[in-house]
């Protein structure tokens, strides 16, 4: 018999993989498309959000994108910081 209890955790297996590919897309966005990639990481960030409501895998790929993108802004404020 299959289990049928959710799982209610943050992190799972997922979720580093998940924080890579966000922190990874974003660069590429904001590269590629400068203000406009700053916005689609702030929808990415609220999707992410959104995500972190449900529970089970939807929860910790949330919580994935979430950390991801909030790495890439941190970091990205630090550079610009530093180098201006």
């Amino acid at each position: 018999m299959a289990d049928l209890t959710v799982d209610p955790r943050y992190f799972g297996r997922r979720t580093p993989f998940v924080a890579i590919a966000a922190v990874a897309l974003s660069f590429v966005a904001y590269a590629l498309l400068w203000g406009l990639g700053v916005m689609l990481a702030l929808l990415a960030l609220l999707g992410g959000a959104l995500c972190m409501l449900f529970p089970g895998p939807a929860r910790q790929t949330g919580t994935g994108v979430v950390v991801g993108i909030i790495v890439f802004v941190a970091g990205f404020a630090a550079f610009l910081l530093t180098n201006l």
